[in-house]
């Protein structure tokens, strides 16, 4: 998918719904997903996660959802990952199931030490039910058609926060993909929108609220060259953060964020350099030394102590 179909995809199934480097090791062999017993399956659920998931290493192999299981018949299988939980449905691969959960882990646990970086985020995604919904529509701009028929199910009650991904999710794949004659890796982008909302925002709302005023839009604001209430047609000649497609002001600031964060980490110009030519109507700090030497305010945020943010770019293995 084109980079700003992507970006657009995915903030409007964000607004819809209201929702490190690898030190060794590899990733599991995809596989057949493995049957939970059926016994396993408590009132809430086993893709639901629970407070020993928050500092337990992963496991990341699919998993069927048993039947019995208040789950079962809505997805198919899961895998969970520290405070998030990853729902697949029905004909999703299972490898990019696997590479949504890698990408989650090393995310979470940039170092990987096998807990996460930051447990008061992942212990908010958890009370607020996080999750990916893994679909396989390849209509974009749209809820996928397996979640419309879905999301209002009782069983489904607890998770406050979403994000869909479609099966775009290759190891080996970059943020550019095929504008760069690359693989496509969805995760790259998804993962940080959802640790965003559903993690930072209510750990640390008064750094990064998706609300005017907070530190994270502050940045934002002085990115984008003022304050914008809703995506203006044009933007002073300093903005360097200067969308254009029709995204509320909570939604300008999942996407500035994830530019950031990816610029920061080397995954744009750094990796692809053909994906600058394909950004620079939306984002224009392509290297990791543009964005560090010009975007100052969301560089602090993003090498505060406090809040343990990743500072190695995801590269498909996990411990």
């Amino acid at each position: 998918m084109h980079m700003k179909e992507l970006c657009t995809a995915v903030c409007v199934a964000i607004v819809a719904t209201s929702c490190g480097g690898s030190s060794g090791g590899s990733s599991p062999s995809p596989m057949a997903p493995t049957t939970v017993s059926t016994s396993a399956a408590s009132s809430d659920g086993v893709a639901r996660v629970t407070q020993a998931d928050l500092t337990r290493a992963p496991d990341l192999t699919p998993k069927l959802i048993p039947a019995g299981d208040p789950l079962f018949g809505l997805f198919e299988k899961y895998i969970k990952v520290f405070g998030i939980s990853v729902l697949a449905f029905s004909g999703y691969p299972d490898a990019m199931l696997v590479q949504v959960a890698t990408t989650t882990a090393e995310y979470l646990d940039n170092n990987e030490d096998g807990v996460p970086d930051n447990l008061t985020v992942n212990s908010q995604m958890m009370r607020t039910g996080a999750s990916f919904v893994l679909h396989t529509s390849t209509a974009t701009n749209q809820e996928p058609p397996q979640w419309t028929a879905v999301k209002d199910r009782r069983e489904l009650a607890y998770i406050e926060h979403t994000t869909m991904m479609a099966a775009e999710a290759n190891r080996g794949g970059t943020v550019c993909g095929t504008p760069c004659g690359e693989l496509n890796d969805t995760s790259l982008e998804h993962v940080p929108e959802l640790f965003q909302k559903a993690g930072y925002m209510e750990a640390y709302p008064s750094d990064f609220m998706d609300a005017r005023g907070s530190t994270l839009a502050d940045a934002m604001d002085t990115a984008r060259g003022g304050y914008f209430r809703t995506s203006p047609s044009s933007y002073p000649d300093s903005a360097w953060f200067t969308i254009t497609d029709p995204y509320p002001y909570d939604a300008q600031i999942i996407e500035y964020f994830y530019w950031g964060l990816v610029a920061n980490l080397g995954m744009l110009g750094d990796r692809s350099p053909r994906v600058c030519a394909d950004i620079e109507a939306e984002w224009t700090l392509c290297t990791r030394s543009q964005f560090r030497s010009t975007d100052t305010g969301l560089y602090a945020m993003l090498t505060d102590p406090r809040f343990n943010l990743p500072t190695v770019a995801p590269d498909g293995s996990y411990r």
